[in-house]
């Protein structure tokens, strides 16, 4: 897949503020309208009420997993988002932050809206997140699930689904840990997923409103389009002999039409990735996250897929976010891809961290160790005396001064 077949001349014109399309006002195209009201729940013999039953059953573990990320700040702007977005219903829906590190959000007809943290860490702005976040708004506002389960219901497929447990499908805090580390559970979830994708028609419908509630919540509605480009760049660049399959890609389009499709609703509208007709949020977004951003990238270097890694921490350290942090991260990505001159690579890259005031105390440590390897004594003492100094309580603390008699 090549970043040249996604449609260049449509993003380029994004990119530079120019309608890849002649601006039109958003009234001269139909409008969707919602087909959920305002508090709906079903009856108890309503066609969906046991797709409710067994959703609330996995929201109930959700809640209480492991996995959850219990940062109310976090989850409290990621829900004013949805509450921008969706105003009217704002009280029906809850947000959870998932820690899992992939590229994933997910919306279920009962209300309950997953947010993985891989795809914060992908996010650049409030723009962007607002268009992932829209797009999963509308499956919940046109009832795509209780199409689905209607097309569903009936089939053998779906029995065998439920006998496997419907709520582990969407039960991603319990599964978090396999995903990860790509167990064999994730081939489970495959293979559950597979039955519960839209279709294709839903997903285009889903685009379509995602961008009109970003455009009428005042956000730049095209910047949705970087978010694909963004990923095709990031797949391209998995060097893994067997990459792990996305989690998100088995129950959505490939990002190649996402990104025109955008381009093309958000042209209708009059919006352009530069903000004119609407705001980028990047400040608003970054804030938000900061906190968490060690964590987000700790967990991504914990995939074990440096090659897609590194593409995605250059992308983040040019845009200037955290720079002495992300540079240590991208260090250490460098370091575990493990190619003919990476060590030297990774040593440059750990020296450019220190130059930056937020440069963690791990740099030193990671700089000493690599200095040892090369036999430079000296200088290797001299950085891990400069780690146990900042971090006196360090937990490897007896393995660092082991390496600190090494040479004499």
């Amino acid at each position: 897949m090549s970043v040249r077949d996604i449609g260049l001349c449509s993003l380029a014109a994004i990119a530079a503020g120019i309608s890849p399309m002649p601006p039109v006002h958003a009234d001269s195209i139909d409008r969707l309208q919602p087909v959920v009201a305002p508090g709906f729940a079903p009856g108890a013999d309503a066609t969906e009420s046991g797709l409710w039953m067994l959703m609330d059953e996995a929201e109930s573990r959700i809640r209480n997993s492991p996995n959850r990320l219990r940062d109310p700040e976090l989850e409290g702007y990621i829900r004013d988002l949805v509450c921008r977005l969706v105003p009217e219903y704002c009280g029906d829906i809850r947000v959870y932050i998932l820690r899992v590190p992939e590229f994933n959000a997910t919306m279920s007809p009962n209300g309950m809206m997953q947010v993985w943290t891989g795809l914060l860490l992908r996010m650049e702005n409030e723009a962007q997140l607002a268009s992932v976040l829209g797009h999963e708004l509308g499956h919940y506002l046109r009832r795509h699930s209780l199409d689905n389960f209607k097309r569903l219901k009936n089939t053998t497929a779906f029995l065998s689904v439920l006998s496997i447990g419907l709520s582990a499908a969407v039960q991603a805090g319990q599964l978090a840990p396999n995903v990860a580390s790509g167990g064999g559970s994730l081939a489970e979830l495959a293979g559950i997923l597979a039955y519960l994708a839209y279709s294709r028609s839903d997903e285009s419908e889903s685009d379509r409103y995602g961008v009109q509630l970003v455009a009428d919540a005042g956000l730049a509605a095209a910047a949705g389009a970087r978010v694909w480009t963004n990923l095709i760049e990031e797949l391209e660049a998995d060097e893994s002999d067997s990459p792990r399959p996305s989690l998100f890609f088995m129950t959505h389009p490939l990002p190649k039409s996402r990104a025109d499709k955008i381009s093309e609703i958000s042209g209708y509208i009059g919006q352009f990735e530069s903000g004119v007709g609407g705001e980028i949020g990047a400040d608003a977004f970054q804030s938000a996250i900061r906190p968490n951003l060690r964590l987000f990238l700790e967990d991504e270097l914990n995939r074990n897929e440096p090659g897609s890694s590194i593409q995605l921490l250059e992308r983040i350290k040019a845009a200037g976010r955290a720079p002495g942090l992300v540079t240590y991260f991208l260090g250490e990505a460098v370091r575990a891809r493990g190619k003919e001159g990476d060590v030297v690579q990774a040593s440059s890259i750990f020296t450019e961290a220190l130059t930056h005031p937020d440069c963690p105390p791990d740099v030193h440590r990671a700089l000493g160790t690599l200095l040892l390897k090369e036999k430079r004594y000296a200088e290797s003492r001299d950085e891990l005396r400069k780690y146990l100094a900042a971090v006196p309580e360090a937990p490897d603390r007896e393995m660092v001064e082991y390496y600190l008699t090494l040479g004499e």
